[in-house]
């Protein structure tokens, strides 16, 4: 195997080319609709954290509460485009 043919050896195989596509609405709907509700849920995080600041153990629980639905919608977009 001569120089040549071992570096076309190492290298990784070109990814297939994806023809284009139109987007079904169907899917670009709930891309959005999940965006959203994440955007939603991050946007009470911040507004709770500014309303219980005095209070740590409310602000930390009520936090979380929004951060974690917004980590929900975000794994739900995240399936939904690889699906």
């Amino acid at each position: 195997m001569g120089d040549n043919e071992a570096r076309q050896a190492r290298r990784a195989a070109h990814a297939p080319t994806v023809l284009a596509v139109e987007m079904p609405e169907a899917l670009f709907a709930l891309v959005e609709d999940h965006s959203r509700r994440t955007v939603m849920y991050l946007n009470e995080a911040v507004q709770v954290g500014r309303d219980h600041a005095k209070r740590l153990h409310e602000w930390r629980r009520l936090v979380l509460y929004a951060l974690t639905d917004a980590l929900s919608h975000n794994y739900l977009l995240v399936r939904t485009l690889a699906a």
